[in-house]
């Protein structure tokens, strides 16, 4: 029998509890997300990315890096991350077998917690505004989140984390160091470059911008400047000239790219079959190029905004751009954006969220067949998927290219304005 003062003694601690953490529900959600994470690193198989991942790091430690990359080059199992990433890779496996704990546990859950780092930087860059714990929270538990960081097994999550950490330098006016740590993102995946424009233009000065640039330039010196003294074109071939892959269904229909909605489009315009197939190729062997150029003009019609939520929401844009543009595809790929999209609109927010994280985890519930992931991730042998699921596919790439067309629309219509500037976020500690 629990005693009157044994009660109050258990209430008194919680209110003390409460009192030193603050907002219980936060907490909650904070616990919620590690737990989700801990089990998917722990209790799941992960996608064919998890294994992948093992023979690059012992064909490394076998071969040698330069070796690896000449051997894999073309290959389904092409080894196109970056040199210091592949070292790093092989010394947590090193790490791994001396502990005795699983590779794959370990740095799947790296990645995991690595989402509470962007959700830290997230919360302090919406410091303005009255949605930021909602903001936060949403990310943290957004199904698109936890499965690409925690599941999947690739290290696509840190390009948001590193963009994010970036365009928080730049807020606090640490323009350098800015361009120090989007050049260190580099040395996880260069798509990270996409993030550079819309930081680039948020910098005030012709003179900062040269230090952004310069550090930038030093950090890819220190990331890829040893490897690349010994063997440049395997490097640059292998980690450069790396534009992705098309990956398709059983059935032939493309696991994403606008190709989904142009094919029909033109069919309906009256385009025969041999014309529409040309253009695509056309688009096809562009693509890269083509979607570079429509970023950059984009972030230079919106130059002047260089609020950090202005700057936040055309990075956002930038990536939205991207995924409506491209043909070239892995899912994991998402993981690059989910945190700017909180610097959306809601509505826009929203949509981009549901989409991919209904996307991605129906898909994977497929795969596994599973509704908690357990089991063997097999996208070959589920070569035709349902029509629910090749639907979403379908509403989820109109759904980027709707975000794509509204963000150049509007960037179109307001490129002179010159709109009032909030300041930036304080490096200081938050007086709240």
């Amino acid at each position: 029998m629990i005693s009157r003062s044994d009660f109050d003694n258990v209430m008194r601690k919680l209110r003390v509890f409460l009192k030193k953490h603050g907002d219980v529900e936060s907490l909650v959600v904070v616990y919620t997300a590690l737990a989700i994470r801990v089990y998917l690193a722990a209790f799941t198989q992960g996608t064919y990315d998890v294994s992948i991942w093992r023979i690059h790091v012992t064909s490394i430690m076998e071969h040698g890096i330069f070796s690896y990359y000449d051997t894999s080059l073309g290959t389904l199992l092409t080894f196109n991350h970056p040199p210091l990433m592949g070292t790093l890779m092989v010394e947590l496996f090193n790490a791994s077998d001396f502990t005795g704990v699983d590779f794959r546990f370990t740095y799947r859950l790296l990645f995991g917690v690595s989402d509470f780092f962007a959700a830290m930087l997230l919360f302090r860059l919406l410091r303005r505004q009255p949605y930021r714990h909602i903001a936060v929270c949403s990310y943290l538990l957004a199904p698109v989140t936890f499965l690409l960081s925690s599941y999947h097994g690739n290290t696509d999550s840190l390009v948001a984390l590193f963009a994010l950490a970036a365009l928080g330098s730049i807020a606090c006016g640490r323009y350098a160091l800015a361009g120090f740590i989007l050049g260190l993102g580099a040395s996880v995946k260069w798509i990270v470059f996409l993030t550079a424009p819309a930081l680039f233009f948020a910098i005030p000065s012709c003179q900062n911008r040269l230090k952004f640039s310069a550090l930038a330039a030093l950090a890819m010196v220190l990331g890829y400047g040893w490897w690349m003294s010994q063997h440049p074109v395997t490097v640059f071939k292998s980690v450069f000239g790396y534009s992705g892959q098309m990956f398709f269904t059983g059935d032939g229909s493309p696991i994403w790219g606008n190709q989904i909605i142009l094919r029909p489009v033109m069919r309906l315009l009256g385009i025969g079959d041999a014309t529409i197939q040309r253009l695509l190729d056309v688009l096809f062997h562009h693509n890269g190029a083509i979607i570079f150029v429509v970023i950059f003009v984009f972030c230079w019609l919106r130059r002047r905004r260089r609020a950090v939520g202005d700057v936040g929401a055309t990075i956002a844009g930038s990536f939205s751009i991207f995924y409506a543009g491209t043909n070239y595809w892995a899912f994991q790929y998402f993981a690059w954006a989910v945190p700017f999209y909180f610097f959306l609109d809601w509505k826009r927010c929203l949509l981009l969220v549901v989409l991919t994280s209904a996307y991605i985890y129906g898909l994977y519930a497929y795969f596994c067949g599973s509704l908690i992931l357990i089991g063997t991730w097999d996208f070959i042998g589920h070569p035709r998927w349902p029509h629910a699921l090749l639907a979403l596919r379908d509403v989820t790439v109109l759904g980027f290219i709707f975000v794509a067309l509204e963000s150049i629309g509007q960037a179109l219509l307001h490129y002179r304005e010159i709109p009032e500037l909030e300041s930036g976020v304080s490096c200081s500690q938050d007086a709240e």
